[in-house]
């Protein structure tokens, strides 16, 4: 198991109130996808991504840029940038600099999962990390999770992180942490409107027959830990493969036949029918 990194010390802060707990955020994810590498088909070589100035090596035969001769620039007309230090971000005259900063709580639904339907849109979630006490700060914190836990509250915080301004979630999660989810901003999500489908007008038996494939997929309890990603184990099983010598043989999917989908529908509910008999059968 990986070592948690810490990615930031911060102050968790209340709007208008004197409150500071420092704390530490901490990434919650780590995604597991192959690393690849582009390589030139001739002589099988990876291909480089070199940093370079366009305008003192045109050719980029010279040796690549250090990132302390690099800074970051903003463009404001074509090929007219205005460069920005580390001084200058710091400098930005906001309270979230270094701060988890509370604005206001909303009520969590009964599972703790999400703030209620109506508050938030499922859109809006981004990055999840962990939030835990520096030491000195360990029982004003569990003050705090302790009763945001009993209340069933979620806090809604601003914070910068990456040279942005993040909406976030800060939730008590388990073992003694908040987990913080960053938020997209509302000008950041797409109109779907010219997506926007008219309500097809259906038979009780086709409700029925929708309605009747649903519930036999409902689980009593989810348990997101019985799933894994199919798709990795199989890729890293064809790197190993070829990696051996062996050939690779493309997989040909069949098409799903054409048609309305009523008959897979009835289909798919006798497939299911069958398999909870089946399964009730191994159990006796």
């Amino acid at each position: 198991m990986c070592a948690m990194r810490k990615t930031s010390t911060l102050a968790l802060t209340f709007e208008g109130l004197p409150v500071n707990i420092p704390v530490g955020m901490y990434k919650a994810v780590s995604e597991k996808d192959l690393a690849f590498k582009n390589l030139h088909i001739e002589c099988g070589c990876p291909s480089s991504m070199k940093r370079y100035c366009k305008t003192c090596n045109p050719v980029g035969d010279g040796p690549e840029l250090s990132k302390d001769v690099l800074v970051k620039g903003f463009e404001i007309s074509k090929g007219n940038f205005v460069k920005l230090e580390e001084s200058d971000f710091a400098a930005v005259p906001i309270e979230t600099l270094k701060e988890i900063h509370v604005l206001e709580f909303v009520s969590a639904d009964t599972e703790g999962l999400l703030p209620d339907a109506s508050d938030i849109d499922p859109r809006y979630f981004e990055e999840s990390y962990f939030v835990a006490p520096e030491p000195a700060s360990a029982r004003i914190f569990s003050m705090m999770l302790q009763a945001a836990d009993i209340k069933g509250a979620v806090a809604i915080c601003k914070i910068v992180l990456r040279e942005k301004e993040h909406m976030a979630t800060l939730r008590p999660f388990k073992d003694g942490l908040f987990l913080l989810q960053t938020l997209y901003w509302t000008d950041e999500l797409k109109d779907h409107s010219e997506l926007k489908q008219n309500t097809v007008a259906l038979s009780e038996k086709e409700m029925g027959m929708a309605t009747k494939l649903i519930e036999m997929l409902m689980v009593d309890e989810l348990d997101l830990t019985k799933y894994k990603d199919n798709y990795r184990e199989a890729l890293t099983s064809i790197v190993e493969k070829k990696a051996a010598g062996e050939i690779i043989t493309p997989l040909v999917k069949a098409e799903a036949p054409a048609g309305d989908g009523m008959d897979a529908l009835a289909a798919a509910i006798d497939i299911l029918a069958e398999n909870k008999k089946a399964k009730a059968k191994a159990a006796k």
